[in-house]
């Protein structure tokens, strides 16, 4: 079995990674502004319910 090996620090080695960060950042981020924290958290756990049981 071949292991590939990620380096620290070079997270764009990994495309499962990137793949969801990239899918994270234009349907979460894009489509808000935040007012502060809070706001922040609570989108973020909406979208996360959404993303792992509504349409999984």
């Amino acid at each position: 079995m071949l292991w590939h090996y990620i380096a620290p620090g070079k997270l764009y080695q990994n495309g499962f990674v990137e793949s969801f960060n990239g899918r994270f950042h234009d349907e979460c981020f894009n489509e808000h502004l935040f007012r502060n924290l809070c706001h922040v958290r609570s989108v973020i756990d909406a979208w996360w319910a959404d993303h792992n049981a509504i349409r999984p």
